[in-house]
C-alpha cells in the first residue's frame, strides 16, 4: 500500500487510509496474507498498534522523503508482489514506474478535487492502465471518468465510513445529549483559503438572519487555517462578535462535547468530495445542512436526514437553520434518521466488506 498518510492528524483522506489499513490487517490475520504500507507524510514512527496487529502486516513512514519513499516502493515491487494499492493519483508518475517492472494488480484511489480535472498525461496514463480505480464518491467517479475519458464502469465506488475506533469511544462515552443554555450551530472545517468553498462566510451571512429570529443562538467554528484573522475580522464587521465563537483546533474530548451540544451542523460546501463531518454529525443524531452540490448529495437525505442548500443561497441557508433551531421536534426526527442512514450505509463492517469483496470479483 503506498498511501499519503494515516496516522499524522490531518483530514478525511488519512482517515480513510486508517479505514484501508485495518482492512489490510483483516486480510493478514484471517487469511495470512502478507502486506506491507509505506507512509509518504506520516510523523509516527510505527503505526498505531489499534490499527496494525497482524505481525505479517509492516508499516513504514518516510517522514516526507519523496525519493526514500519511491525507492523503496520500487525495490517491494522488484521483490514480488501480488497487488500494489495507490492511495492517490498524485502517485501516479510511481504506479507507472512500478508497472513497467512488476504485473501486480494495481489499484488507485481517488477521492475529490484532485480527480475532478482533465489530469496531466502520466496520472491519466496511470489511471487507465490500473486493474481497478476506487472512488470515494459516486460524484467523483463520474467527473473524473468524464474529465479524463474513462469507461465509467472502471471506477467502483467504495464510500467512505466511520473509523470504528472514532465509534466505539463514541459509544463508551457516558451520557446523551449535552443540553446548553442556547442553542449552538455547529461548524467543523479547516479554516485555510484555499477551501473557502467550505462555505464558511456564508454562514456567518446567514448567521445575521438567524440572530434576529432566535436572538440568543450561537455559532461556533472549530478548525484552525490562516483563513482565521480574515474570518475573525469578517464576524467583527458583522457585528457578530457576541454570536461567533472560534473554538480552533481542538481535543478530541472537545470535539466530542461540541458535537453533542450543537442543536444542528451546517457545512454548505460546494465542492465536498464525500464529507466525513456529515456522517459524524448524524452518528450523534444531529441534523445536517450541507451544500446541494458534489458528494453531499450523497451523504445527506434531502428533508430526511436534514437539508441541502445552494452554496450561494444564504436567505435559504438562514431559513433552514432558523426552522431547525425553532423546531425541536424536526431537529430530533431528523437526527433520529440522520443516525439510522449512517448505521445503514457509512459504518466499518460495510465497509470492509466492499472492499474485501473487490479481491473476488472478475
Amino acid at each position: 500500500m503506498l498511501l499519503p498518510g494515516a496516522f499524522s492528524p490531518a483530514g478525511g483522506i488519512e482517515m480513510y487510509n486508517r479505514l484501508l489499513i485495518k482492512c489490510v490487517d483483516k486480510l493478514c490475520v484471517d487469511r495470512g496474507a502478507e502486506a506491507h504500507v509505506l507512509s509518504l507524510n506520516d510523523r509516527a514512527e510505527v503505526a498505531d498498534s489499534r490499527y496494525v496487529t497482524s505481525p505479517k502486516l509492516s508499516y513504514r513512514s518516510l517522514h516526507g522523503s519523496r525519493p526514500a519513499f519511491v525507492g523503496r516502493a520500487l525495490a517491494a515491487a522488484v521483490r514480488g508482489v501480488t497487488h500494489v494499492m495507490v492511495g492517490h493519483v498524485n502517485f501516479g508518475p510511481l504506479a507507472l514506474a512500478i508497472r513497467a517492472i512488476s504485473r501486480a494488480q494495481q489499484w488507485l484511489f481517488i477521492y475529490g478535487i484532485d480527480a475532478w480535472r482533465r489530469l496531466p498525461c502520466m496520472k491519466r496514463r496511470a489511471l487507465n492502465r490500473a486493474n481497478l480505480i476506487l472512488s470515494i464518491s459516486d460524484f467523483t467517479r463520474h467527473v473524473c471518468a468524464r474529465s479524463n475519458r474513462i469507461d465509467v464502469d472502471r471506477i467502483k465506488l467504495l464510500p467512505c465510513a466511520l473509523d470504528p475506533l472514532w465509534q466505539a469511544q463514541r459509544d463508551s462515552a457516558p451520557g446523551g445529549a449535552e443540553v446548553p443554555q442556547a442553542p449552538i450551530v455547529l461548524t467543523v472545517t479547516r479554516l485555510a483559503s484555499s477551501e473557502r468553498y467550505k462555505g464558511v462566510d456564508k454562514v456567518l451571512e446567514a448567521m445575521l438572519q438567524v440572530r434576529r429570529e432566535v436572538p440568543n443562538a450561537r455559532y461556533v467554528l472549530v478548525g484552525s487555517g490562516e483563513d482565521s484573522a480574515r474570518l475573525e475580522q469578517k464576524v467583527r464587521d458583522l457585528g457578530l462578535s457576541a454570536t461567533v465563537t472560534f473554538a480552533g483546533r481542538v481535543s478530541e474530548a472537545e470535539l466530542d462535547s461540541w458535537y453533542r451540544r450543537c442543536t444542528v451542523f451546517v457545512l454548505p460546501s460546494r465542492r465536498e468530495g464525500f464529507g466525513i463531518v456529515f456522517i459524524e454529525a448524524g452518528y450523534y443524531r444531529k441534523p445536517v445542512i450541507g451544500g446541494d452540490h458534489a458528494g453531499s448529495r450523497e451523504v445527506i437525505v434531502d428533508g430526511k436526514t436534514g437539508f441541502l442548500v445552494n452554496h450561494h443561497n444564504v436567505d435559504l441557508l438562514a431559513k433552514r437553520i432558523i426552522g431547525l433551531l425553532k423546531d425541536s421536534g424536526q431537529a430530533r426526527a431528523l437526527g433520529e434518521n440522520g443516525r439510522a442512514h449512517v448505521e445503514e450505509k457509512f459504518l466499518y463492517p460495510e465497509f470492509c466488506r466492499r472492499f474485501i469483496g473487490f479481491f473476488s470479483d472478475p
